[in-house]
């Protein structure tokens, strides 16, 4: 049946004699189609599944127990018909179908729910509208649509959902039943690929057959121990990325051909795979591969960790007790009478195969050398640049260090009489805030003019990552960024932002009013209510929710 309130489930509960449990279609990859099963005991206490030999997940989805039905997923191909397509999110498995629901009994069509779980975008709406109300409003969603070879979004028909719910082609199709008839008893029935795998469980338990003994279970394996053997075994790797080579070589004191030589660049998302650490890789697909059962992973690794902690406890004293005195301030927290598990730590590196735990061991057990030859980490690369072939010597870092302690001592006394110091002398101090409101604003004035995939130079460093990453450490530059990121939502943007020096930038002569190179190359000025998207900016500096939820309308409507 439908997952229903407790209390409900308890009448069936007690007149059946059996709990029941919640499986679900998701499982299988396509579409959601949660339900309560009320089967033999026997079942709910499996831990192997009888029918495929393979280990039975049991977790929780409220009050109920639910199973977890691991299971290959079909390719989309497999799954579409009538010439009809699903959307990405839903063919990369990124998202799953809502679960079908029954048309409309009549033209009137369906009334709106009473309360959904996220609001509905305004173009399902006014397709729901269209369509006579046929259906739940939340199969009006774009990602929850098919679309034909022109790009139409259709009502996915009978045939995909039979597909969807792994039945064999035809099995609703009859000359005396409509459509209406046929999504009607799709929403009505069972998902076959869940319901085959339950029914096969209970085949095999019920199945006559002569009392063997059962073999010893293996031990059972911690989920942090289940956990480093998914990442392959062996030591983990920790080199960094491969470095990307430029695509195009740009120079760094010429506007004009910087400005020539821009239009041949490729979008980063175009161009090449993004690379990231090969450990983090592997990460990733774990967590793509486990989605369904991270936060319950995690859950027990917490568990498991604290447990640790407590078990480690006398060593981690004793360990500390031996410590230098400085050694030991570093790893006690002046109120807490729990100290920096360092013996805990270096369990976990010797766990998951860290490749260097001697040498990790004595920089946290005797402190870092911060004199001398560095020790070469794991998957270190070598440099090419000869940075640190001429190190300097002892003498003069004692009198370098000398002007940065006396330097730094004095700009801490001044901050405690509330004093302030110019930070530079060329031109006054300038919030941070300031920066991002003027980059942001040259992007939204042109935003009805960009392409989805564009490319944006710019030639303050700190203004290009505070974009990149979407937040800074000033709350007012986190409400502007706010604002941009959710504009760039909304606008279907996936921007591109390059590093350019001011010598280069062919913009840097127009920001002080020398118009030449505009004129030269046949710039067309755009007229842009400037003072309006700076008030909004201005307000999404101060108010984090606006910037989230209000800014990217006003920032679309103004754009030019």
């Amino acid at each position: 049946n439908v997952v229903m309130e407790p209390k409900d489930a308890a009448v069936v509960s007690e007149a059946l004699g059996v709990e029941p449990f919640v499986a679900c279609a998701s499982d299988f990859g396509w579409i959601s189609r949660p339900r309560l099963w009320w089967m033999s005991p026997a079942v709910t206490t499996m831990s192997i599944d009888p029918a495929e030999g393979r280990q039975l997940q049991w977790s929780k989805q409220g009050s109920f127990r639910r199973l977890r039905l691991e299971s290959p997923r079909a390719p989309s191909e497999d799954m579409e018909a009538d010439g009809l397509f699903f959307h990405e999110a839903v063919t990369s498995g990124r998202l799953r179908l809502p679960c079908a629901t029954t048309p409309a009994e009549d033209e009137q069509g369906r009334p709106a729910p009473k309360r959904v779980r996220q609001k509905l975008p305004e173009p399902a709406k006014a397709r729901w509208a269209a369509d006579g109300r046929r259906f739940a409003p939340w199969h009006y969603v774009e990602e929850a649509m098919m679309h034909d070879a022109a790009g139409r979004l259709h009502i996915i028909p009978p045939a995909s959902k039979e597909k969807l719910h792994m039945l064999p082609p035809g099995y609703t199709a009859a000359d005396f039943l409509d459509d209406r008839a046929r999504h009607k008893m799709l929403a009505n029935g069972w998902h076959w690929g869940v319901a085959r795998r339950l029914l096969a469980m209970l085949v095999v338990l019920t199945a006559a057959g002569p009392a063997q003994a059962t073999p010893a279970p293996e031990p059972r394996r911690s989920t942090m121990q289940w956990m480093v053997e998914q990442f392959g075994g062996g030591p983990v790797p920790m080199e960094p990325p491969p470095r990307l080579r430029p695509d195009l070589a740009l120079p760094d004191d010429d506007p004009d051909t910087h400005w020539r030589l821009a239009g041949q660049l490729v979008h980063c998302t175009v161009a090449r795979r993004p690379n990231l650490e090969p450990a983090l890789e592997r990460v990733l697909e774990l967590w793509t591969h486990w989605r369904h059962e991270v936060t319950r992973l995690r859950r027990e690794v917490l568990v498991e960790l604290a447990q640790l902690v407590l078990d480690m406890q006398d060593t981690t004293e004793e360990w500390l007790a031996s410590r230098s005195a400085p050694v030991r301030s570093t790893y006690t927290v002046p109120g807490k009478a729990r100290h920096t598990q360092i013996p805990v730590v270096l369990h976990l590196l010797t766990m998951v195969g860290y490749p260097d735990v001697a040498g990790m061991t004595a920089d946290l057990t005797d402190g870092f050398d911060m004199l001398g030859e560095l020790r070469r980490g794991p998957g270190w690369k070598p440099r090419t640049d000869g940075r640190y072939s001429n190190p300097a010597s002892l003498d003069t870092l004692a009198s370098v260090n000398w002007g940065y302690v006396r330097d730094r001592g004095m700009a801490e006394f001044l901050d405690q009489l509330g004093l302030q110091t110019k930070p530079s002398k060329a031109q006054k101090p300038a919030t941070e805030h300031i920066v991002q409101g003027v980059l942001v604003l040259a992007l939204v004035t042109m935003g009805r003019r960009l392409p989805q995939r564009w490319l944006a130079f710019i030639d303050n460093v700190a203004g290009q990552w505070a974009l990149t990453k979407g937040y800074g450490k000033d709350p007012a530059v986190n409400g502007i960024l706010a604002s941009f990121w959710a504009t760039a939502s909304l606008s279907d943007w996936l921007p591109d932002f390059r590093r350019v020096p001011s010598k280069a930038n062919v913009a840097d002569a127009v920001s002080r009013g020398d118009l030449s190179a505009a004129h030269r190359h046949g710039w067309t000025r755009v007229q842009s209510p400037v003072a309006s998207i700076l008030k909004t900016l201005a307000r999404a500096a101060e108010d984090l929710e606006f910037a989230v939820n209000g800014a990217a309308d006003e920032l679309v409507n103004l754009a030019a």
